[in-house]
């Protein structure tokens, strides 16, 4: 019990302090920050590494306490949610903002200088040029770019037979405090957003930690999902499986929370890499770089 008052107390601060104090803090890893805390073996091992192995992608919590501090911020001060018509939601609302025409795809980048991007087909010129690609490819385009670390992880959606019940209909995200199998978290995702399932059937999303896709890993993966969520999962659809070896640049000790944006002579770039490793990250840092390509042009910026 003293152990989770100290973390609630430690969580509590983190979302009271503004975003400089936070940043201000000594760097450490994350896992010596939460022992310097008073977090005790019991509480650390059984449900804060589970879950911020989730968050991390990495199960040894060497990420940068700062970016711990920021995500239990928002944790304690937000509430966490899904769209409606699923993550696409996001990129089609920003597309669907913009004027008609002045979106083009399958159209591959294969060079950008200052003022020019030459692309398969063609080029074009502008007196800003913004690259927003992940970091890996953001380096090939930009050499002056270091390409980050990676962390991998491997998204697996099953469908239920009809009438399943998990979680007693409630949308919690399931960890394994044991970690006795590959399953770093699980979540009934149609229990959380009806509308992910048409019917009565259960969408569950199950991640692991790397990109193994294999029979044999699948089995792992139904067999730990069984012990997890106290029901068969033998007979459950997978229905889709994504490996993502880029899918979170590392974010470790010392880390520079923002790095610049513009890079002289009206070249910008954006992803992830330059501000937190999230979705959240990825959309501060477009916002930083289209302020930063507006100023370049004269153009106002309200802040």
């Amino acid at each position: 019990m003293a152990s989770k008052a100290r973390f609630a107390r430690y969580a509590w601060s983190c979302s009271r302090d503004r975003i400089d104090e936070v940043l201000d803090r000594e760097d450490k890893p994350a896992s010596v920050a939460l022992r310097a805390a008073g977090i005790d073996a019991r509480l650390f091992d059984r449900v804060l590494r589970p879950f911020l192995t989730g968050v991390f992608l990495e199960p040894e919590l060497r990420t940068s306490r700062h970016f711990l501090d920021l995500t239990l911020r928002s944790f304690v001060r937000g509430r966490p949610s899904l769209p409606g018509s699923g993550m696409r939601a996001i990129p089609y609302q920003l597309r669907d903002a913009l004027p008609d025409g002045t979106v083009t795809v399958g159209s591959p980048v294969r060079r950008v200088a200052p003022g020019i991007v030459e692309y398969d087909g063609g080029s074009l010129e502008a007196r800003a040029v913004i690259v927003a690609a992940d970091g890996t490819n953001a380096s090939t385009l930009i050499p002056a770019l270091a390409a980050p670390q990676w962390n991998s992880v491997t998204t697996w959606y099953f469908v239920t037979p009809a009438g399943t019940t998990i979680t007693d209909g409630l949308g919690v995200l399931v960890l394994d405090g044991d970690a006795s199998g590959p399953v770093i978290n699980a979540v009934a995702l149609s229990n959380a957003v009806a509308s992910y399932s048409p019917d009565s059937r259960v969408l569950v999303s199950a991640s692991t930690l790397g990109t193994d896709t294999g029979t044999e890993h699948l089995e792992r993966v139904r067999a730990h999902l069984q012990r997890m969520l106290g029901t068969p999962t033998a007979t459950w659809e997978m229905i889709g499986v994504y490996p993502i070896a880029h899918a979170l640049p590392a974010m470790l000790p010392p880390f520079e929370v923002r790095r610049p944006v513009s890079l002289g002579n009206g070249l910008f770039v954006a992803g992830d890499h330059r501000d937190t490793s999230s979705i959240q990250g990825a959309m501060v840092s477009g916002r930083r770089a289209a302020d930063a390509a507006l100023r370049s042009l004269g153009v106002r910026v309200i802040e």
